[in-house]
């Protein structure tokens, strides 16, 4: 017994690792596989004009608190696919694009890309019977509790116009150039 005592006292982790090797119990289990792929319902996002050329404006007829060459474009999202909206949630076409304050604080659109200084352009939501509502980077559209039904549109009625602001001595210190502004519409759920 002295003998298999030293044995164990000189051979304890041999033990103890043949100990982990042996094979473990079987324990009777089974595995559930399942994959889905979740995609929010989704909409189609027009406009009835997608280019707006304003043409050239004289910068001498730039005027504080003018419009210059205002264009109309409308808005829509179709087509919807999916389920309708979460309690709480709502649809809509999110703006974004890059632009400047004006010197008032008027929000206006200008490409980085833009030779053109002091001016920009002027987007705002045109509401029948209304007055018309400035749109800024990061503002949203049509903010419907409900998708539009199967074959209709919901939409707004956008004005683009060139601006150099509401004061004298901001216009007067617009410089010419060629003037680009990009405005991206998301549709979005928030």
């Amino acid at each position: 017994m002295h003998l298999f005592m030293r044995y164990l006292n000189v051979s304890g982790s041999t033990i103890l690792l043949l100990a982990c090797s042996l094979p473990s119990l079987s324990v009777s289990a089974v595995t559930l596989n399942f994959s889905a792929n979740i995609v929010p319902t989704t909409c189609d996002v027009s406009l009835s004009r997608d280019a707006l050329p304003l043409g050239t404006v004289p910068l001498a007829s730039l005027r504080a608190g003018g419009r210059f060459a205002e264009q109309a474009t409308r808005i829509n999202i179709s087509n919807c696919e999916g389920s309708p909206v979460a309690n709480g949630r709502r649809v809509a076409v999110k703006v974004s694009g890059e632009g400047v304050r004006l010197a008032n604080g008027q929000w206006v659109f200008r490409s980085n890309e833009s030779e053109a200084t002091g001016v920009g352009a002027l987007l705002e939501e045109a509401r029948s019977g209304e007055q018309n509502v400035v749109v800024e980077n990061g503002d949203f559209l049509i903010n419907a509790e409900m998708l539009p039904a199967s074959g209709s549109t919901l939409g707004a009625d956008l004005l683009v116009a060139l601006t150099c602001g509401t004061t004298t001595a901001q216009c007067k210190s617009a410089t010419s150039g060629r003037l680009i502004a990009r405005i991206h519409f998301d549709f979005v759920y928030h």
